[in-house]
């Protein structure tokens, strides 16, 4: 199992891109909340299988990237629309959840109003939700 290396202390870290693919990375550590300044993520093609909350505090992010993981659900915090487009990633314009296990996205993943880009492609996925203009 690979590891999180990032030298996280008791500050912010000033890092705005952080990259850890192809790694076999199981899990996002809790402490990438300390990465205030992130605006990209990019895990890709790990084996990451589920999305911490703490992620959705860093409100800076711009682009996220989970391609090619073991992911099959969001985080509950992503079901709260509070959570997720109210004040956490309302600056998000990427979002890459192309190619893992997702049968299902919560109503809230429409509301996030400066996105641009998002793959779900080569997911388990039977349909769209109504907040993304899907019938």
């Amino acid at each position: 199992m690979s590891t999180f290396c990032a030298p996280f202390g008791r500050q912010s870290l000033q890092i705005s891109t952080f990259s850890k693919c192809s790694s076999k990375l199981r899990e996002i550590p809790r402490q990438i909340k300390k990465m205030k300044n992130l605006e990209e993520l990019d895990l890709e093609s790990n084996d990451i299988y589920e999305i911490p909350e703490v992620l959705f505090e860093l409100s800076k992010l711009k682009r996220l990237s989970l391609y090619d993981n073991r992911i099959y659900v969001l985080p509950r915090g992503v079901m709260r629309l509070e959570l997720l487009s109210i004040g956490r990633l309302c600056g998000l314009e990427t979002l890459e959840l192309g190619d893992n296990l997702l049968e299902t996205l919560p109503d809230s993943i429409g509301e996030l109003g400066s996105l641009k880009e998002l793959d779900l492609s080569f997911n388990k996925l039977s349909g769209l939700p109504h907040s993304m203009g899907c019938e």
